[in-house]
């Protein structure tokens, strides 16, 4: 005979997670360090003008150059927020006597990356070219307006709202080279839970999910949600990211169990899974403080149905360890049925 069904508050979200054997943990972030080298600099003159050890960038311990073509003026690289891989790179001759139409060229080459991106901007040489390169840089956190005569200058920085770690500096003719260096701190969080578990993610107030990735498999041995039997561990669903979005994307917290049901088995045969998902929060509406009254009555719906759809992955995990129990004596998720009068409280108040 099957035990009483388990109902649980809304306010457990994240405790129900961890108590399915689920985690969570964010990215490490990285370092960007930038190096820029003016032509009357110590030792500038002493290695051939393109060589690689004179102005670049470092993440995470890679070196990049710009690999082609003229490397004066402003070198500018675009990192990807996430990893720090340089995902394009480009140098514009902002010398005095260089490229006229330099800054325009910089200006558009700066506008076509995506919002978020990290960028890096070094120059080589000499970049005291006046026409406009103040107002190039200017949206992007800089308060430097000039340079002059074979100045050397780094910046590091992100497209869109100045970051908190925005640095940027610029060293006389012969007090170079100018050296920068930030760190810029993860956003991408990572939340993992076991076969048979229930993966909760959320969002601050005001904030949304955004999925970037989901894996229902196993890509990593024992170390990983260890069990008896992995017998595979190169076999990820293919529905994994589109059921996450499906559940998750746009949604300020949702609750989707791991298990065959729902994503398939593509570890078969004999082969313990784990549902692992990487997720932002980003811009999204904004919570009840300050909404219209049909706007409030729309959040309290959708508070209502995250908690419908909770309450109905917990019966069904509650009826699998019965089933479980009475066949092998296991149990994967062991939660209080005392919670039942809480969760009904919680109810009422998103549908009140």
């Amino acid at each position: 005979m099957m035990g009483p069904r388990v109902t649980v508050p809304v306010g457990l979200l994240v405790l129900l997670a961890l108590a399915a054997g689920g985690t969570a943990q964010a990215t490490k972030g990285f370092t960007v360090r930038a190096q820029s080298y003016g032509w009357d600099d110590p030792g500038f003159r002493d290695v051939p003008y393109n060589s690689r050890d004179l102005t670049y960038i470092v993440v995470g311990g890679q070196k990049s150059n710009i690999d082609e073509g003229l490397k004066r003026g402003h070198q500018v690289f675009i990192l990807n927020e996430q990893t720090g891989q340089v995902v394009d790179k480009a140098a514009f001759d902002t010398w005095v006597h260089g490229d006229a139409e330099a800054a325009t060229k910089m200006a558009t080459f700066l506008g076509g990356a995506a919002e978020g991106r990290i960028i890096a901007v070094v120059v080589h040489d000499s970049g005291d070219f006046t026409g406009g390169l103040s107002s190039v840089l200017a949206p992007y956190g800089s308060t430097i307006t000039h340079l002059g005569r074979r100045e050397s200058y780094a910046m590091i920085t992100q497209k869109g709202p100045k970051p908190s770690w925005f640095v940027e500096k610029k060293s006389a003719q012969r007090a170079g080279p100018t050296i920068v260096e930030a760190f810029v701190p993860p956003d991408l969080e990572t939340r993992r839970v076991c076969e048979g578990g229930i993966l909760t993610i959320s969002c601050p107030a005001g904030k949304t999910i955004n999925i970037v990735s989901a894996m229902y498999g196993r890509t990593q041995g024992p170390e990983v949600c260890p069990h008896p039997t992995i017998g595979n561990t190169n076999c990820i669903s293919k529905t994994s990211l589109s059921y996450m979005r499906s559940k998750c994307q746009g949604k300020s917290r949702c609750s989707v169990a791991a298990d065959n049901g729902r994503f398939g088995d593509p570890c078969m045969p004999f082969t313990y899974k784990y549902l692992e998902v990487e997720y932002t929060c980003g811009a999204g509406k904004p919570d009840r403080r300050g909404l219209e009254d049909h706007e409030v009555d729309s959040n309290k719906e959708r508070l209502a149905e995250e908690a419908r759809e909770l309450l109905e992955l917990l019966r069904e995990k509650q009826d699998e360890n019965a089933l479980r129990r009475r066949e092998f004596g296991e149990d994967d998720v062991d939660l209080d049925s005392e919670l039942s009068e809480e969760y009904a409280e919680d109810m009422a108040k998103a549908t009140e």
